[in-house]
């Protein structure tokens, strides 16, 4: 069994609970993650805002997440990802590719109309349209991760369990 690591406190903390915060149309994104499909969107996608997520501490992450709309990350998932958790956890909605464990909804529990198939002819349209569609009905599709966020405010008392279950 796997053991559940959840997030820093600092997100779970400040977890998203309602809709009290300034949002922009920001897209954020890991630029060591996915670079290649990253740098097609960057080029197709010129009229968006999109920020790097890199050389933030927590504090200022946590800034960060609380004012951008969508998380974006088109690169492999190994397992259980830490940055999807912590931009949800703050109110983001989620955007992915299929690659590795964010092609399954256990590890990455969010609708399927925000896992985009990259390698697909349609892929970017598609994208744009994802992007439209969270920036003029933010607060409708935002509430569409509540499920995700449920999850992730569980994974601390799970952890718990499961080390439990372990040493006894």
């Amino acid at each position: 069994t796997q053991v559940v690591s959840p997030i820093s406190e600092d997100f779970l903390q400040k977890m998203y609970l309602s809709n009290d915060s300034v949002r922009e149309n920001v897209i954020l994104y890991n630029p060591k993650k996915g670079r290649q499909t990253t740098e097609k969107i960057l080029s197709a996608l010129r009229g968006y805002e999109f920020v790097p997520i890199k050389d933030l501490n927590n504090n200022q992450l946590v800034e960060l997440y609380s004012r951008a709309k969508i998380y974006m990350d088109f690169g492999h998932h190994p397992g259980v990802e830490r940055m999807p958790r912590e931009t949800a956890a703050l109110g983001c909605c989620t955007i992915t590719g299929l690659r590795g464990s964010a092609g399954n909804s256990v590890d990455v529990p969010i609708p399927d109309r925000y896992k985009l198939d990259q390698e697909a002819k349609e892929f970017i349209p598609l994208l744009r349209e994802t992007i439209e569609d969270v920036f003029e009905n933010f607060e409708r599709r935002q509430s569409e991760f509540d499920l995700f966020r449920k999850k992730i405010k569980e994974e601390p008392a799970i952890q718990q369990e499961q080390l439990r279950q372990i040493w006894v």
